[in-house]
């Protein structure tokens, strides 16, 4: 954030707010993450002007997030990502974003599910963080008293606080 205002763009003030500005003569649209994500800001920079961009931060001292480093903060911060947990299996209520469903909208796709969901408490398994002893795989089962409770969905090996993975649990 404090990169962004050295560029003279102001942050945006709250959780999914939207505010314009110009780097290195480059229109682009700082939006601010929603409350379940990860704290930051996304750029929305047009295609042409990545690099410029990129490249203008970077002389901020802006480091970028490769993708390995993304994963470990998704799974330490507990968020669902997709093709893990984010997929036609899982309501959003199983895996922790009730602050992103509406329940005064009218139709959407989904609707009589969540709504069932939340009307009859039926929500029956929640994503959860667990702490391993040792890594562990995307799409292993985990059994308690040789019954399955849940599926561990994804997984990272955290620099501070070793291995962690994201599990479905009933």
């Amino acid at each position: 954030r404090e990169e962004l205002a050295r560029l003279g763009i102001q942050p945006p003030a709250g959780a999914e707010m939207l505010v314009s500005g110009e780097i290195e003569g480059g229109v682009i649209r700082s939006l601010s993450t929603p409350v379940y994500a990860l704290p930051g800001t996304r750029l929305l920079v047009p295609a042409a002007q990545v690099d410029q961009v990129e490249a203008a931060l970077m002389r901020q001292g802006v480091m970028p997030l490769t993708q390995a480093s993304y994963q470990i903060l998704r799974v330490e911060n507990c968020l669902p990502g997709a093709e893990s947990e984010l997929t036609s299996e899982y309501t959003p209520l199983e895996v922790g974003l009730e602050a992103a469903v509406s329940t005064t909208k009218g139709c959407y796709t989904g609707q009589e599910v969540i709504a069932r969901q939340l009307n009859f408490d039926k929500v029956t398994q929640h994503l959860a963080l667990l702490h391993l002893q040792a890594p562990g795989q995307a799409v292993e089962r985990l059994w308690v008293d040789g019954k399955p409770v849940g599926l561990l969905t994804s997984s990272a090996v955290s620099p501070r606080f070793g291995p962690l993975a994201l599990a479905i649990i009933k």
